[in-house]
Formats: structure tokens, sequence, C-alpha cells
């Protein structure tokens, strides 16, 4: 689908399970639905407060990646989308993180990061030539492209990596949407023993 200039949303991959996902998932003050995505797992926020902060959703996302990234042993890649623009940072510990964001005609937004591709490449364990190449196609213009397509893009090509997003788990979905395929994906929802001693609410379920 086209991502709306009024859709905002957003959305976590973790290369991971989530059976060895959940340990990681410990973000303060925001329910988490935690799902399958084929060998990865996608984290969506379960409620609407964090849309209406001052923070944009680019901001957010980053902060929730960084923080699960920093608990983990895997590099955690958040996708958002707002007012037509596009993007994703990537998280690995304490190493310097990468992002890319595109205007709603596809354009690279901002100041581009020129290492951005090269290093999603690497962390996420992608083909260093082959799929470099055609993530660096997607920095440059494209008249029939646009934020979306830059964005679904990525994605297609991190399925060379095992991914498998659920329908309705793609970017350009509304919140309520993204809630409601999470749901779906998860299975029924059990409680996890580590939001109990940490204090903070996670939906956790097994994959399938």
């Amino acid at each position: 689908m086209s991502i709306s200039q009024t859709t905002t949303g957003g959305l976590l991959l973790c290369r991971a399970e989530p059976l060895a996902a959940r340990p990681a998932a410990h973000i303060p003050r925001e329910r988490l639905l935690l799902a399958p995505a084929g060998e990865w797992s996608v984290l969506v926020p379960e409620a609407k407060p964090w849309l209406g902060g001052a923070e944009s959703v680019a901001e957010v996302l980053a902060g929730w990646g960084a923080a699960l990234a920093l608990g983990s042993n895997w590099p955690v890649l958040s996708l958002w989308w707002e007012d037509g623009r596009a993007g994703f940072v990537l998280s690995s510990g304490f190493r310097r993180s990468a992002a890319y964001e595109w205007d709603a005609a596809g354009r690279p937004h901002g100041e581009p990061d020129p290492d951005a591709m090269r290093v999603l490449a690497a962390r996420l364990g992608l083909d260093p030539v082959l799929d470099l190449e055609e993530l660096e196609l997607l920095t440059r213009p494209d008249a029939a492209a646009d934020g979306d397509s830059r964005l679904l893009g990525v994605i297609a090509l991190l399925a060379r990596a095992e991914l498998a997003l659920s329908a309705g788990l793609t970017p350009g979905e509304p919140a309520d949407r993204l809630r409601e395929a999470a749901r779906i994906s998860s299975g029924p929802p059990r409680p996890c023993p580590y939001a109990a001693s940490s204090g903070l609410a996670l939906r956790c379920s097994q994959a399938r």
C-alpha cells in the first residue's frame, strides 16, 4: 500500500525469534506486542499515547530500538513513517546507529548518511556486494518511487535474511492495523516473567 500523508506508525525488527528476543524487550512505560516474523521478531506498540508526544515518530522508535539493542546481542531495526516521510534507524549495542530517511517523493531527506546502507548490509548479514548494490539503489533518484516503495524495498531485501512479516505488519499501515495484525500473528498472549521482575508491561507470546 502507499503511505498516506496522514498515516503515522512504526515497528521494531529484532533478528531473533520471540523466545530469544523476549528478555531484551524491556521498554519502560510502554506495552509492546511481540510476534514472530520468520527468523526475526517484530514488536509493535500496543497503546497510542506515544503518537501524541513532543518527539517525532522517528525519535521515539530510534529510542526504543537503542534500548532493545543495548539489552541484547542482536541489532534492532526501527522502521517508521509519518506525514508521507519514511525511514529506518539501525541500532547495535554501543556502536553508532545508522539511519536513513526519505520524503514523500522517495528522495533522501535531511542530511543522508552515506554509510547507512553499507552498515545496514554488514550488521544484518546481507550480501556485501549484491544486496548492498540493491540497497544503494534506494538512495538514488527514481521518478516512480515514494517513501512507501523505498521502505518496502528494504523489507524485500531483508527477506533474504529470513525476515517474513505477516499480512498487515507492513510500512504504511495505521497503528490500529499494526496492533491487530500483531495480535493475530502472535497468538494467545501469555505472562512474561521478565515484565514482573523489571516493573515493565510487555505482552509476550511464543513463536509458532
